[in-house]
């Protein structure tokens, strides 16, 4: 909640008291009662604005922020692919070699290299 939607909602909220004392005041008038009563529902009506603006931009952060999680997760997923494909190049890579070795190493015992 930025400072100005704060400030305009405490603002709302005290006006609210005031009208909430002023409907419990035995001094004032049905007529004026009536009226501070539509003044309370209207305070109200502010009230649940500001408070709305307020989720709809925590929401609006909310789903920006998921929206970048997302697009970071996508890029954790191709960077786990493309490792995942080095890894298996250099697994065959090390299976060519060991058989390598092993044929070599067989072929020297024989007499055939060296």
């Amino acid at each position: 909640m930025n400072a100005e939607t704060l400030n305009a909602l405490n603002e709302v909220r005290e006006a609210k008291r005031m009208v909430l004392s002023g409907l419990t005041d035995n001094t004032v008038s049905q007529e004026e009662k009536i009226m501070l009563g539509n003044i309370l529902i209207n305070l109200q009506d502010q009230e649940d604005a500001l408070i709305n603006l307020t989720l709809q931009g925590m929401v609006d952060k909310i789903n920006a922020s998921n929206a970048a999680l997302k697009n970071l997760i996508q890029q954790m997923e191709a960077a786990s692919g493309d490792i995942s494909r080095i890894s298996n190049t250099i697994k065959k890579i090390s299976k060519v070699l060991s058989t390598l070795t092993v044929i070599t190493s067989k072929a020297i015992s024989s007499g055939l290299l060296g």
